[in-house]
């Protein structure tokens, strides 16, 4: 009976086409990956030459590793809902009155569905593999294929890894007969093993750590951790000692937790939960003992007026509402959030390990990377189960054939879902104060919490909320459609590999904000939010899809939803279409027009060929003997305003070689500047884009003999999306940079930070920097409380 089921099984994943949808993502993501590390798209570290093997058996193995961990976001879709979907259908209780084995159901369930993952990770394996060579790619640094590399990473960290956590998951699907159990599940683990790593990540724990690695990957950090380049390239990561200890201790966990599964399971097994509420046995006693009563049935009213079906949708948004917090996964997530918060509040706050105080706008960077992600994890997950809540309650038709409009079942869900991310952003405001209370902390600071939290991150998650809509809306799967946003929402900063680098074209992309003590959010206010006005316009227009794809009724395919929604266009329709078109497209040709047209913005391939060419033309002036500075006089004229300054300034030199000079180098940077010396000279070189001069001297410069340098620099107009001066709307200092002139040939990085950096795009990730990563070290340093000396 083994065999007939496994065949059905692996007859009905292949036949499904999520299982080819699932498998093309992986394996295109895979040549997306593999094609990048080895310069395909010409990027930063590849093109001018590395010592590293892209596809050395040590990074094989990190990205086979990599994908793997991605794919199990997976199980619950897969592994999960191997035995659900007997349940689902409501064909268990014909299924199990069968006269087959419970081992012969459970392992052909199990087996078929961790095959199916197996098959999904191979392809992406060859993914990898393609991806290497396709062409374009950089075949120095791409060595011959091994097979054995491959191989390893496969038999040793995949297999395993996925028969465990895949365990883990079949068995807690199996038993609560709730997918979204399932998730849980995944995120739980994930955050456990990240938790337990940093506890363990002390040198002197390393041999614990690398057995203890669910993953695997720790215990082979063990062994080449101090591997040469050389080494890494060559050897294949080694398979003893405490690899073998910690294969052989999560495999034997992973067949406790199948024969846990076996032992508990029953074919008369009912649906495991718990709450924290405990029935009360209540006596029911009938009243109606007299006789016949009148009952007078009040008249009924029927209001289809605006305003009562904005009263409609807040109410159901109430209902849904409810709905998501009093579920598992909600609760779930919002505990491991919170913990999370205040594990990463023990770390935070010290500067080169001096502990400070826990300041308002330090708790605010707790967030980080982990929570964000689980507030947009939250968000991606109850779009579909909201969208689905009535097909899986099995009351969609009752609610198809309310007289209640497309858009207030679609705002309604819309509005919840804003509900809840209001909810998981006080959790932020809980922490931060929680932590200031404990550390003897007591300036809160509350007016920062609440505008930062429910101004400046609220609107980023909206944003993520609009598109969530649109792809749950459009995707009959609510956990498809989940998988597809994770996708997008990891994918699209990776899209810079691929040379598309401007946010304009990355959904919720945008020039961040920064923070400190003595500026406040300064410039970078008003470029946050014309980038989140942008996108949150792109995204009334993809909720406006959404309505027009909304389900309602049965339908067949996607050809005929859309038929309907062009039914459903209409004159309103159109016209608010088109005018928000018309506000998303004005922004966005406005933003790409100051980066590319007012401005210079240059990719990251041609800022590795400046710098090249840097190296190329100008390295041989480096040993040149050049006057040294002895004097400065300098006057600046801030206008805090306008943020502009305008300076002027006298340098003496002195000729302090044996060397005889006739020619002075100027390395200066983009600012519009003059400069004038004192003494008779022709300019021979001017390089306007390294901003780079040499002067002739008409007269060398003997050994002791002096020269002056006068000269005039200013900032172009700032605009609410460039910010060219580096003065402080307060007026009290400036961002430490290099305003003035310098002697001689500088290196590569310096022209890197100095001039090349200055002409890309403000930094636009996601998540908000650390402010020791922003451009104003100093303002750190302030908010800080830290003194300088000097400025």
């Amino acid at each position: 009976m083994f065999s007939t089921i496994f065949k059905h099984e692996l007859s009905y994943w292949f036949k499904k086409p999520a299982t080819y949808i699932f498998t093309t993502i992986f394996f295109l993501v895979a040549i997306f990956l593999a094609a990048s590390s080895a310069g395909i798209f010409d990027g930063l570290t590849v093109t001018t030459g590395s010592s590293k093997i892209v596809n050395s058996p040590m990074a094989i193995n990190g990205m086979f590793n990599a994908m793997a961990i991605f794919l199990f976001f997976l199980f619950p879709s897969i592994i999960g809902v191997s035995v659900y979907r007997d349940y689902k259908s409501e064909m268990h209780s014909i299924l199990y009155s069968y006269p087959f084995k419970k081992f012969s159901y459970l392992s052909a369930k199990f087996l078929s569905s961790f095959l199916v993952v197996l098959f999904i990770i191979l392809v992406a394996g060859i993914g990898i593999f393609i991806g290497f060579r396709l062409p374009g790619t950089n075949s120095e640094i791409v060595s011959a294929f091994n097979f054995s590399a491959y191989a390893h990473s496969y038999l040793v960290y995949i297999i395993p890894n996925v028969l465990l956590f895949g365990a883990i998951v079949f068995g807690v699907v199996t038993f609560t007969r709730n997918i979204a159990a399932g998730f849980i599940t995944v995120v739980l683990l994930m955050f456990v093993q990240s938790v337990a790593e940093s506890f363990l990540s002390n040198p002197d724990n390393r041999f614990w750590t690398a057995l203890f690695d669910p993953f695997g990957g720790q215990a082979a950090n063990y062994y080449t951790r101090y591997w040469t380049v050389a080494e890494q390239n060559e050897l294949m990561p080694p398979f003893k000692g405490v690899v073998i200890y910690n294969r052989l201790l999560w495999l034997g966990i992973a067949s406790l937790v199948l024969a846990g599964v076996y032992k508990l399971f029953s074919f008369s097994q009912n649906a495991f939960s718990f709450s924290f509420k405990k029935a009360k046995g209540e006596r029911m006693t009938k009243q109606n003992f007299g006789g016949i009563t009148r009952v007078e049935i009040p008249e009924v009213t029927y209001d289809y007026s605006f305003w009562n079906d904005i009263k409609t949708t807040w109410k159901l948004s109430n209902i849904d509402f409810k709905y998501i917090v009093k579920s598992w996964p909600f609760i779930a997530i919002l505990i491991v959030g919170l913990i999370s918060l205040l594990i990463f509040a023990l770390t935070a706050g010290e500067l080169f390990g001096t502990k400070t105080y826990p300041t308002t706008w330090q708790m605010l960077l707790l967030p980080g990377t982990v929570f964000t992600f689980f507030i947009n994890l939250l968000t991606f997950l109850y779009a579909g189960m909201l969208i689905r809540r009535g097909e899986i309650a099995k009351a969609n038709h009752l609610v198809d054939v309310t007289p209640v409009k497309n858009w207030t079942l679609l705002g309604s869900k819309f509005i919840a879902l804003l509900k809840m991310q209001l909810v998981l952003l006080a959790v932020i405001v809980v922490a931060g104060v929680l932590f200031q209370t404990y550390k003897g902390y007591y300036n809160f600071e509350l007016g920062h919490y609440f505008y930062e939290v429910y101004v400046l991150l609220f609107i980023h998650f909206v944003i993520w909320a609009f598109l969530a809509m649109l792809v749950q809306t459009l995707i009959k799967n609510p956990y498809l459609g989940l998988f597809a946003l994770l996708v997008l929402l990891i994918g699209l900063p990776l899209l810079s590999l691929a040379g598309i680098e401007q946010s304009v074209f990355k959904y919720n992309q945008g020039s961040n904000y920064q923070y400190s003590d003595m500026n406040g959010y300064g410039s970078s206010f008003s470029r946050y939010f014309i980038y989140k006005t942008y996108w949150f316009v792109g995204g009334l227009i993809l909720l406006i899809l959404a309505g027009l794809f909304w389900m309602r009724g049965i339908t067949f395919s996607f050809a005929e939803r859309f038929k309907i929604a062009m039914k459903r266009l209409n004159v309103k329709t159109i016209g608010t279409l088109a005018v928000l078109s018309l506000i998303f497209f004005g922004i966005g040709g406005k933003i790409y027009y100051e980066n590319n047209f007012l401005n210079d913005n240059r990719s990251a391939k041609e800022g590795e060929k400046l710098r090249v060419k840097w190296e190329k033309d100008y390295k041989k002036y480096e040993n040149y003997a050049q006057p040294r500075i002895v004097a400065v006089n300098v006057d600046m004229n801030i206008f805090p305003k306008t943020r502009d300054f305008k300076s002027s300034g006298t340098y003496k030199m002195i000729n302090k070689t044996n060397e005889v000079i006739d020619s002075v180098f100027l390395n200066h940077n983009g600012y519009p500047s003059t400069f004038e010396f004192n003494k008779p000279n022709n300019l021979v070189l001017e390089d306007t884009v390294q901003n780079f001069d040499i002067y002739q001297l008409e007269k060398a410069l003997q050994p002791g003999d002096s020269l002056e340098l006068t000269f005039t620099v200013h900032n172009k107009p700032n605009t609410l999306l460039r910010s060219h001066s580096p003065v402080r709307g307060n007026g009290t200092f400036i961002n430490n940079t290099q305003l003035y002139p310098s002697l001689g040939y500088s290196s590569a990085g310096e022209l890197t930070d100095n001039k090349t950096r200055k002409k890309f795009d403000l930094p636009e990730n996601d998540l908000k920097p650390h402010p020791s990563d922003s451009t104003s070290f100093r303002e750190y340093l302030y908010s800080k409380r830290c003194r300088l000396d000097r400025f």
